[in-house]
Order: structure tokens, then C-alpha cells, then sequence
């Protein structure tokens, strides 16, 4: 297959950042109308460092970055107003003068539930238990019930943990090659 591949971060020669390649390709559109799913154009904005600037629908487009650890923490609203919930979103937001290294953009789930999807870009400077205090803060303040707050990724220490004792349960090579 023929996938465009973008660069971003240190892997980038300028260091663009991956929410532009996702603004330049659509993949926020669809959250305009509800779809938190995103809308990949077929022709991207800027030029793919590898492959075609077609995007085929079957295939989509590669981003590949190399960067700082990026913890994924998200709390789920129980709330219908997608509009309140964008407004949370927002002022959390380093970009819009919230929290700082903080990216968050309203994602609905159902009927009934929009989760404030948020990157900590840095967790040193913006801890998760900052954000959920903010978001249930915020949340509060409109009226709004918080359902749950959860991170979808394991943080750095977890990984080097989980290794070490994946490595430490290993037959050792001597132990391998003797038999």
C-alpha cells in the first residue's frame, strides 16, 4: 500500500507538532458535528516526508513523531451539551490559556456521556490529579456531573516497572544455550 507518513516532533525537521498534522488533514472535523471520530480529507494541506499526498479512505495516513511521553488522561461528563463540554475543554487548555502543556477538545461517547480527552505533554508541570481537580472544578461550576476520570496509557515508571520484571522472569541465555 501507498500511505502518506507525516513527521512530527523531534522526527520533523521544524518539530511540527501532531494536533497540526491532525488540524492540516480534517481530523478534527468531525467533532464539529458530533463525530468524535474525525474526517480525513483526501488531499492532505502539506506535503507527507514519505509516500503519496492522496490519503485513500482504506488506508488513512501514517504519523509517525518522536517526543516526550505524552499521558493520556480523560474524564467522562454526564452531560448531553456538547457545547459546555467544549467550553470545559477549553479553558483546561494550555491553548486556550488553560492549564499549562495541556492539549483538550470535547469528545461525545453517547446520548448521555462527553469525555474531556486530554494530553499532558508534560506531566512534571501538569499532573492527572490537577487536571481531574480543574475539569470537576469547571464541571461543577456549569452544573455538570463528572462520571469517571481514567488514563489510557501507562506512564513511563509503570513501563520500566512492567520490563524489569518481565526480564527478571526470563531464562537466562546460559541457562538457554546449556540445554
Amino acid at each position: 500500500f501507498e500511505v502518506p507518513v507525516l513527521m512530527y516532533g523531534a522526527a520533523h525537521a521544524h518539530g511540527r507538532r501532531l494536533a497540526q498534522i491532525r488540524r492540516e488533514a480534517g481530523y478534527f472535523k468531525g467533532a464539529d458535528a458530533g463525530e468524535w471520530g474525525g474526517a480525513i480529507q483526501s488531499f492532505l494541506a502539506s506535503q507527507p516526508e514519505y509516500g503519496p499526498q492522496k490519503v485513500a479512505a482504506k488506508t488513512g495516513i501514517i504519523c509517525l513523531g518522536a517526543g516526550p511521553w505524552v499521558v493520556n488522561f480523560n474524564v467522562a461528563l454526564k452531560t448531553s451539551d456538547l457545547q459546555q463540554a467544549r467550553n470545559i475543554a477549553r479553558a483546561v487548555s494550555s491553548r486556550g490559556g488553560g492549564l499549562p502543556s495541556v492539549e483538550a477538545m470535547a469528545l461525545p461517547h453517547s446520548d448521555q456521556l462527553i469525555e474531556i480527552a486530554c494530553n499532558l505533554l508534560d506531566s512534571s508541570s501538569t499532573s492527572q490529579q490537577t487536571v481531574s481537580t480543574r475539569i470537576r472544578h469547571l464541571a461543577e461550576e456549569a452544573g455538570l456531573v463528572v462520571h469517571d476520570a481514567y488514563s489510557t496509557n501507562q506512564n513511563p515508571e509503570d513501563l520500566v516497572r512492567l520490563a524489569n520484571e518481565i526480564l527478571i522472569n526470563q531464562p537466562s541465555q546460559s541457562a538457554v544455550n546449556s540445554d
